[in-house]
């Protein structure tokens, strides 16, 4: 007998559970979406050709993008040459100065400057560069009369820095520069008195800097930064090991614009 029922249950069982996934389509599924109430003879509509206009375009960014990250890979690496020109406000410290003594005064400049970068990755699009840099300042209009521009130039010193690419196309970054400053043909006159002679002379120097790198193209760049400088003098020694009677500081802060190519 129970051999007998069991024989009859189990078709039954059997065809209770190959309708159950018919049934979960039907309440999952509306009718519409099934294709009851939709008739293939409908024309697409204006929205509809503007959508797969928009999805056209939408993947051909994606294919550009893609073709940049195969080059970059997450992070851009390596060999990057730098041209920038930069605008700063700073002031001159005299604090001794032949018979000169704190005399302080403000100043503008522009200062044109090259630079080499080599970008090595820590982890994701966060990674660090060392490099160098040199430059020449090109003007300075001093807010005191008795003050002539000298020559000023950046000997290369040593640049260090971290850096975070948020994207192939778009990268941010934190660093700074050591360096030594040569000052030529200082001169400086007093109240109209008579001018102190002129001096070549070298300081040490130190820059920091904050900035964005945009890139319109896979290896250019246009480069944007806020710029801290300062430098102070070294107090050279005369043929008796004596120090002379010379220090001069300045500090400047500013912004710079500038190309970064990307040798990729």
């Amino acid at each position: 007998m129970i051999n007998r029922r069991i024989k009859v249950f189990l078709p039954r069982l059997s065809q209770l559970l190959a309708s159950i996934p018919l049934l979960w389509a039907i309440l999952i599924f509306p009718a519409g979406s099934r294709g009851l109430a939709v008739s293939d003879d409908v024309a697409p509509t204006d929205s509809l050709r503007a959508d797969s206009s928009s999805l056209k375009r939408i993947a051909g960014y994606r294919a550009e993008l893609h073709e940049w990250e195969k080059s970059v890979r997450g992070f851009r690496r390596d060999h990057h040459f730098g041209l920038n020109l930069r605008r700063v406000q700073g002031a001159w410290d005299f604090e001794r100065y032949g018979a000169i003594r704190d005399l302080q005064f403000s100043s503008y400049s522009s200062y044109l400057g090259l630079s080499y970068e080599f970008h090595l990755q820590l982890m994701g699009g966060f990674g660090y560069y060392l490099g160098s840099g040199t430059g020449i300042t090109l003007t300075d209009r001093a807010d005191f009369s008795g003050f002539r521009k000298p020559l000023m130039f950046s000997i290369p010193g040593v640049s260090a820095g971290l850096v975070w690419n948020g994207s192939p196309a778009y990268r941010v970054f934190c660093g700074g520069q050591l360096y030594l400053e040569r000052l030529e043909r200082i001169e400086v006159r007093q109240d109209g008195g008579p001018s102190n002679p002129e001096i070549g002379i070298t300081a040490r120097g130190a820059t920091a800097q904050l900035g964005l790198d945009v890139f319109p193209k896979l290896s250019l760049a246009m480069r944007s930064e806020l710029v801290w400088r300062s430098f102070q003098t070294v107090i050279p020694k005369n043929a008796a090991n004596y120090g002379t009677n010379v220090m001069i500081k300045r500090e400047e802060m500013g912004v710079s614009v500038g190309l970064i190519y990307h040798y990729i």
